[in-house]
């Protein structure tokens, strides 16, 4: 059975799974707007090799990036400590930008469909569960003095904490996220750095600002429709690698579809999707709990914390599958 797809999204979520569908033979129809905000994203050896490996093209060849080797991280006490963490930086709208390029004529201009894949982002409503109110403010800089440009920078400060890499352009990316949604944005980003580089607070461009808790559709599987990528499960970026998320949630979603269109079988396939980013959301969660919990700044996080933790005592873990993903294809366990 051929299945009629219509993906809604502009993202590497989108565009992967619409890709990976219409290698499958899926009839696929893409409703994209474009305009996306610039993110600038570390993206970890591990998941460069996935990416390649499931769409056959590789990111350094799609957008300007570069290598970083190593993490230096301040969590637990203030002084950096590197860790080996080799990561390639790349801005994420321009990746799926380049994967809209590289893989419009594969896709099917018909407006009949069968199934929607909604990755249009973060989603809100009575059946999304937010493990927090945090929020991430994004910015842009000349390089400090003395930054280490061959690693990306995680650091707990007093407002929060900030994530900061060199951008493929030779400006540094900036992140900030606080636990407080009444300050002012600029305001929050510009100390933080200027705790960690003093003086240079004022020059920060500041971007824009939204949520960074992580949150999850409860309904991210219906007849008809699936949720993929934010518009299922957004990743707080701490403990998130958000272009693997994209990636392997494309994976699942197309191995789920591809596995209806098989047998025609939808509701013990739509189950285990909902059951499995559930799993996946309360595994990050339980995460980053303990994550802020050892930061040397705790105190500021009490609130993320005692949040994080209700909702993992309101919603069970499943620990059991009818099935699991081998490749691209569903199987029974």
């Amino acid at each position: 059975m051929t299945l009629r797809i219509r993906v809604e999204g502009a993202g590497v979520a989108a565009w992967t799974a619409a890709a990976l569908l219409a290698r499958r033979g899926c009839a696929v129809n893409v409703h994209a707007e474009c305009g996306a905000q610039e993110r600038i994203v570390a993206v970890p050896a591990k998941t460069v090799a996935l990416f390649e490996d499931c769409l056959g093209v590789a990111i350094e060849a799609m957008t300007p990036s570069r290598w970083v080797e190593k993490r230096c991280v301040a969590w637990e006490g203030r002084d950096l400590t590197g860790i080996p963490a080799r990561a390639l930086v790349c801005d994420a709208s321009a990746l799926a930008e380049a994967l809209r390029v590289h893989f419009i004529d594969e896709m099917d201009a018909s407006l009949e469909h069968e199934w929607v894949l909604c990755a249009k982002g973060r989603t809100r409503g009575d059946t999304v569960v937010e493990a927090g109110v945090r929020r991430a403010v994004v910015g842009r800089m000349e390089i400090p003095d003395g930054f280490p440009n061959e690693a990306m920078v995680v650091a707990a400060t007093p407002g929060g904490w900030i994530f900061a890499v060199v951008r493929p352009d030779g400006d540094l990316a900036v992140v900030s996220i606080d636990p407080s949604i009444e300050l002012v944005a600029e305001t929050v980003l510009r100390e933080s750095v200027d705790f960690l580089w003093p003086g240079f607070g004022a020059q920060v461009l500041v971007l824009g600002a939204g949520t960074a808790a992580p949150s999850f559709d409860r309904t991210c599987a219906t007849q008809g429709r699936i949720a993929l990528g934010d518009n299922a499960l957004a990743l707080d970026p701490l403990r998130g690698d958000g272009i693997g998320f994209a990636v392997r949630g494309a994976l699942l979603a197309q191995a789920v579809l591809g596995a209806i269109a098989s047998d025609g079988a939808i509701e013990a396939r739509l189950d285990y999707y909902r059951d499995r980013l559930s799993h996946v959301f309360l595994g990050h969660v339980r995460g980053c709990a303990a994550h802020y919990e050892a930061a040397w700044n705790e105190p500021i996080w009490r609130r993320e914390i005692v949040l994080m933790r209700s909702v993992l005592r309101r919603i069970p873990m499943d620990n059991k599958f009818r099935f699991r993903l081998i490749g691209k294809e569903l199987r029974s366990t």
